[in-house]
């Protein structure tokens, strides 16, 4: 019975990562009130829900040193790397990572 759960936690832990998504492109604008941000992928906008407090990662080598980056820190003309989930119809934004360049 107990490996039966187990399959069954590690097949929905699965179906959960199936449904992330990564985006590469330019924020074009950020909504802190609305909570929206734009980004431009291979030339086409494309808009995103974000939380109150996404997970912001930088190439900022004081790391710990510091508050942890807010929405503030997403700024048009950054490149971006987006790391999406599904929400039922949304899809939100939950990760930006930053100054990744283009992908090649």
């Amino acid at each position: 019975m107990s490996r039966m759960l187990l399959g069954v936690a590690a097949l929905l832990t699965g179906v959960g990562l199936l449904v992330a998504d990564e985006y590469r492109g330019t924020i074009k604008t950020v909504d802190a009130k609305e909570l929206r941000v734009t980004v431009t992928i291979n030339g086409k906008d494309k808009t995103f829900e974000i939380p109150k407090s996404p997970m912001i990662l930088t190439a900022d080598k004081t790391k710990g040193k510091g508050p942890a980056p807010g929405l503030d820190t997403l700024k048009a003309g950054l490149e971006v790397l987006v790391i999406t989930e599904k929400q039922g119809d949304a899809e939100i934004a939950t990760t930006f990572k930053l100054g990744v360049g283009k992908k090649k």
